[in-house]
C-alpha cells in the first residue's frame, strides 16, 4: 500500500460552510435565513470555495519548494553539448612551406536558417599542412572559447560563489578543456607536480570539478560548477564531530578554499545546442581568415544538444537519488550513458553472459544510439548510414572511461554502438469515403516512421521503439488503425533487405551458442541466433566472395574458452585468398590476412589449449595460429609430394585423448590421416586413391567416431555416394573404407551434416539425401521434389544444394542453394525456406539490435 501524505488542512467546502453558518448563528442571530438564496449566503459560499482552493494548494508541495529540494540533493539542469565536427583544410596547391591554421581558428557556414545566427566552429586544436601536402584535418567544437576570464578574488572564507560572463557553460568534451579552473598561487605553496597555468606574469593552480565535497581526502584543490547556471562554487565550512564522537566548536572547510586575495581565473566554452549538428559539406567560411586556405566538413556535426528542460530535471531528479553516481543496476549504466555525453540519445545496458556463450562472467555491455538531429518532417532520413555516421569514437571513450571509473570492483564493462535493421511496411488499406487519400497516406505514414525509430525525438510523446523487440503483424495493424480514418488493413508485408538470398557458399551450426547458426553468400556474412527465423547482417567484405565459415566446433574442444571463435575465407582475386577471425560471434573481426594461393576449405583444431586454424589450399596443408603477426605454417603431408594441394580438411578430437587431422588431395591422390593432430610428417595414405573427393566430415555417434568422404561426379555421372571410415585408438582400420552408394543418383555429393545415425547430404541433383547408418544394409532416402520443400530446377527436378548441416543439440538442418537458406525442423524430412524478404507474421532482431525504417509503402482504397 503506497504511503499517504497527511493534509495540512483537510476542510472541505461543506465543513467550510457549516463552521459559517454555525458562528452566524452564534453572533448573529437575528440573521435567520440562511438558505442557498440569500444573498448573504451566496458570499458565504463564494469565500467557501476560494478558501477550499487555497487549502488545496496548501495540501500540495509547491512546484518551487519540489526544485529546491532537488537542489539540497545536488540535482542541476543539464548544460548544452556541443557538437564536434572534422574539419578538412584544403589548399588550391602544394606550398614550399608549411602553413599554419591557428589554435580557436573559427569556422560558420555561408548561409543560416531564418531569424538565427550561423554556428560558429572553433578549433581545439592548431592544425598544420605539411609542406608539398594539400590537406590536413582537426577537431572543432560548436562553442566560443573564452580565454581567462576573471571571475574575482578568493576571500578566505568558504561557501564562496562567483559566475562567469557567458552561461551557460557547454557539457564536458572528450579533450577535457571545456572548463579550466585556475587559482593564483605563489611559488612557495606550489607544489612542483601540481597542475598549472601561466597568465600575465603569474601562476594559476588548476582546480578540479567534482560533483559533491564527500570526499576530498586525495585533492583538496576541487571545486562545484554549475554549467547551466554558470556559477563556479568553492568548499563550505561544516561542524564535524572529533574523536569522541562531539561536534566540535569551530566550522572546517570540507576542502581548499581560494585565499584571501587571490585571483581567480577560468578559461571555458559556451554555447552549444542542437543548431550545431549541420549537415556535410555546410562548413565552409573562415570567420579568421588563412590565406590561400579553404575548409570543409566531409561528414555531419554530431554531438549537439540544447539544455534540458526544468520539467525533465523535475521527472530525472528522484531517479539520479536512487542512482548514488554509482553504475550498479542497468538502468544506471544507460542513466550514466546518456547524461555523459550530449551525443547519446538512448542507451540499452545488459550482461553479456545473458546473449553470448563466450562472455566472460561479470562482464556488462553498453549499446550507444546517437543523437541525430531530424525534424518530426524528416523521420524517414533516420537510416543506418545516417546512424553510423554519428557513431563517434571519441564520444564511446569518453563514456567508457565514466563508466569504468562508476562501475562496481570486479566488473568489466564494455561499450559499443548499437546495430541497426531496416525493415519496411507494404500495406493495403481502406479508408472511408469521405476521407483525402493524400492526407490520410501522409499521416500513416507519419505514425509508421515515428513508431519504427531507433530514437527518441524531442518533439515526439511516441517512445522509440524498444530494444531486441520483434515487430509483428499485431504492432503493425495498431499503428496503421490508430489512424481514425482507416477503416481496414487488407494486407501488409513486413519486408527485409539485408537477407541471404542468393547462392549460399556454406553454412555452419555455432556449436557453444544455442540456435546461433551463419551463413556466406556473395561478399555477406550473416547470422542468426534464433534458428533461421531471422537473419541478420554480420560483415560485408568488400570486393570479396565469401567462400568457407567455420565456427569452432565443441567436438573438438570442450571448453568454453573456444567459444565465440568464427574463421571466415574469401575469394580476393584468382590465387589470392584472405581468412578473417572474429572471437565473439562475429561482433568484431581481427585484421585479415592474405595468403598467395587458395584455400579451398578450413577446419579448427586446438593444440595444448591454443586454437589453430587448418587451411587446404592448392599449394599444401597449412597451420594458421591467431597470435599477432602470425604466418601460415606448412604442414608437410607427404615428404615426395611437398607442394601437393589439398582439396578438403577436417578434425575430430576426444578419442583417446588423440586428435585427428583428415586431408584429401588434389588430383585424386586419396585421403592423408593424422592422428597426432597434424603435426608435419604424422600423415599416412589411407586409401581412396583415384577418388574425385570433395568433402570430409566427421561423424560423431555417442563414442564412435566416423569419417566420410562425399564424392563428386562429373558430367551427367549419377556419382558413388559417399565412404566411411572408422577411427580406432590405435589408428588402424581393419575394415578399411565402406562404400555408401545404393540407391545415389545424384550426381556429386558436396556438403555433408549429420544428426546421431543420420547422415545428410547436399546432393548436385536430388536436394538433401538421407541415409541412416545403423540400418544392416542402408540406402539413401531421396526426397520428393514436390513434398520436400526445397527448391525446384524444374518441374519435378530440385536445385542443386551446395552445403547442408546439422545442429549440434536440436532436430534443425540449414540446407543453402542457389535461392537462399531452407531450413528443416524435422531432421531433414521437410524444408522451408528461411531467408525471404517478406514476411506477414513477425520479423525478429537480437536483443542488441535495434529496428528503423525503410521506405514504406501504402496503398489506399475508399
Amino acid at each position: 500500500m503506497p504511503m499517504q501524505s497527511p493534509n495540512l488542512d483537510d476542510r472541505t467546502f461543506k465543513d467550510l460552510v457549516e463552521a459559517a453558518k454555525l458562528r452566524i448563528r452564534q453572533h448573529c442571530p437575528e440573521w435567520n435565513d440562511l438558505s442557498p438564496g440569500d444573498p448573504g449566503i451566496v458570499l458565504l459560499e463564494a469565500f467557501a470555495f476560494l478558501t477550499e482552493t487555497t487549502l488545496f494548494r496548501l495540501n500540495r508541495i509547491p512546484e518551487k519548494a519540489y526544485i529546491e529540494f532537488l537542489k539540497l540533493i545536488g540535482v542541476r539542469l543539464t548544460p548544452p553539448s556541443a557538437a564536434q565536427v572534422t574539419l578538412v583544410f584544403s589548399l588550391s596547391k602544394p606550398q614550399p612551406q608549411a602553413v599554419e591554421i591557428p589554435l580557436k581558428t573559427r569556422v560558420t557556414t555561408a548561409n543560416s536558417p531564418s531569424g538565427a545566427d550561423a554556428p560558429v566552429f572553433t578549433l581545439t586544436e592548431a592544425v598544420t599542412i605539411p609542406a608539398g601536402e594539400t590537406t590536413a584535418q582537426a577537431r572543432a567544437y560548436h562553442c566560443n572559447q573564452v580565454d581567462a576570464e576573471l571571475l574575482g578574488a578568493g576571500t578566505g572564507l568558504p561557501g564562496l560563489t562567483l559566475a562567469v560572463k557567458h552561461a551557460p557553460i557547454i557539457s564536458p568534451t572528450s579533450d577535457k578543456l571545456d572548463l579550466i579552473v585556475g587559482v593564483e598561487t605563489t611559488a612557495d605553496t606550489f607544489e612542483g607536480h601540481a597542475a598549472a597555468v601561466r597568465h600575465l606574469d603569474k601562476t594559476y593552480r588548476i582546480w578540479t570539478e567534482v560533483e559533491n565535497f564527500s570526499d576530498c581526502s586525495n585533492n583538496p584543490y576541487v571545486y562545484l560548477a554549475d554549467r547551466q547556471a554558470g556559477t563556479i562554487s568553492f568548499s563550505p565550512a561544516v561542524h564535524r564531530k572529533d574523536d569522541s564522537g562531539l561536534m566540535k566548536s569551530a566550522p572546517e572547510a570540507l576542502a581548499a578554499i581560494p585565499p584571501a586575495g587571490q585571483e581567480i581565473r577560468v578559461w571555458y566554452r559556451y554555447g552549444g545546442g542542437s543548431a550545431g549538428n549541420v549537415s556535410e559539406n555546410l562548413l565552409t567560411v573562415l570567420k579568421d581568415p588563412v590565406t590561400g586556405v579553404s575548409v570543409t566538413n566531409p561528414e555531419p556535426a554530431t554531438g549537439g544538444r540544447d539544455q534540458e528542460s526544468l520539467q525533465n530535471a523535475l521527472t530525472r531528479g528522484p531517479q539520479e537519488l536512487h542512482s548514488l553516481s554509482r553504475a550498479v543496476t542497468a538502468r544506471d549504466f544507460e542513466l550514466i550513458a546518456t547524461q555523459c555525453s550530449g551525443a547519446v540519445n538512448r542507451a540499452r545496458a545488459f550482461t553479456q553472459a545473458q546473449l553470448w556463450a563466450h562472455a566472460t562472467p561479470g562482464t556488462v555491455e553498453v549499446t550507444l544510439v546517437p543523437e541525430i538531429n531530424v525534424g518530426a518532417g524528416q523521420l524517414h532520413s533516420i537510416t543506418a548510414d545516417n546512424l553510423q555516421s554519428h557513431h563517434i569514437e571519441t564520444v564511446r571513450k569518453q563514456i567508457q572511461t565514466v563508466l569504468n571509473s562508476r562501475k562496481p570492483l570486479g566488473t568489466h564493462c564494455i561499450v559499443n554502438w548499437m546495430n541497426y535493421k531496416k525493415v519496411s511496411i507494404k500495406a493495403k488499406i481502406t479508408i472511408h469515403r469521405e476521407e483525402q487519400a493524400a492526407q490520410v497516406r501522409q499521416r500513416v505514414l507519419n505514425e509508421l516512421y515515428s513508431s519504427i525509430c531507433p530514437v527518441k525525438l524531442p518533439t515526439s510523446t511516441k517512445a522509440p521503439w524498444p530494444f531486441g523487440q520483434s515487430l509483428k503483424a499485431w504492432d503493425v495493424y495498431k499503428i496503421i488503425g490508430s489512424e481514425p480514418a482507416v477503416l481496414s488493413v487488407d494486407t501488409m508485408q513486413m519486408i527485409i533487405d539485408d537477407v541471404p538470398d542468393t547462392r549460399i557458399v556454406d553454412i555452419c551450426a555455432d556449436a557453444f551458442q544455442p540456435h546461433a547458426w551463419y551463413s556466406g553468400c556473395d561478399e555477406r556474412v550473416f547470422r542468426s541466433i534464433n534458428d533461421g527465423f531471422g537473419w541478420e547482417l554480420i560483415a560485408r567484405f568488400e570486393g570479396e566472395a565469401v567462400e568457407r565459415i567455420q565456427s569452432f566446433p565443441i567436438e573438438s574442444c570442450h571448453s568454453i574458452r573456444h567459444a565465440g571463435l568464427l574463421a571466415v575465407t574469401t575469394r580476393v582475386s584468382s590465387h589470392i585468398s584472405s581468412v578473417k577471425i572474429s572471437r565473439d560471434c562475429g561482433q568484431t573481426w581481427i585484421a585479415a590476412q592474405q595468403f598467395q594461393f587458395n584455400i579451398d576449405d578450413i577446419a579448427w583444431v586446438d593444440r595444448d589449449g591454443f586454437p589453430y586454424l587448418i587451411l587446404a589450399s592448392e599449394k599444401g596443408l597449412y597451420e594458421l595460429s591467431l597470435q599477432k603477426k602470425a604466418v601460415p605454417v606448412q604442414i608437410l603431408v607427404d615428404a615426395k609430394l611437398p607442394e601437393h594441394g589439398f582439396r578438403a580438411v577436417t578434425v575430430s578430437s576426444a578419442l583417446g585423448g588423440r586428435t585427428f587431422v583428415a586431408a584429401a588431395g588434389y588430383e585424386n591422390k586419396g585421403v592423408y590421416l593424422s592422428s597426432e593432430g597434424g603435426k608435419s610428417g604424422s600423415f599416412q595414405n589411407i586409401g581412396l586413391a583415384g577418388e574425385l573427393i570433395e568433402v570430409l566430415s566427421v561423424q560423431h555417434k555417442g563414442p564412435h567416431r566416423y569419417l566420410w568422404a562425399g564424392i563428386a561426379a562429373p558430367g551427367s555421372d549419377q556419382g558413388k555416394g559417399c565412404f566411411r571410415w572408422a577411427f580406432s585408438e590405435s589408428a588402424v582400420n581393419p575394415e578399411g573404407w565402406k562404400a555408401y552408394s545404393r540407391n545415389w543418383t545424384a550426381g556429386g555429393c558436396r556438403s555433408l551434416a549429420f544428426q546421431g545415425a543420420i547422415v545428410l547430404a547436399a546432393s548436385y541433383r536430388l536436394g538433401v539425401l538421407r541415409l541412416n547408418s545403423d540400418l544392416h544394409n542402408p540406402e539413401w532416402e531421396t526426397l520428393s521434389a514436390s513434398e520436400c520443400g526445397l527448391p525446384l530446377r524444374d518441374v519435378g527436378k530440385l536445385e542443386t544444394i551446395d552445403t547442408v548441416a546439422g545442429a549440434v543439440s536440436s532436430n534443425v538442418i540449414m540446407a543453402g542453394s542457389l535461392l537462399g537458406v531452407y531450413r528443416s525442423l524435422d531432421s531433414g524430412l521437410h524444408y522451408a525456406k528461411c531467408s525471404q524478404h517478406e514476411f506477414s507474421d513477425e520479423v525478429r532482431i537480437p536483443p542488441n539490435w535495434l529496428f528503423y525504417s525503410g521506405t514504406h509503402e501504402i496503398e489506399i482504397s475508399n
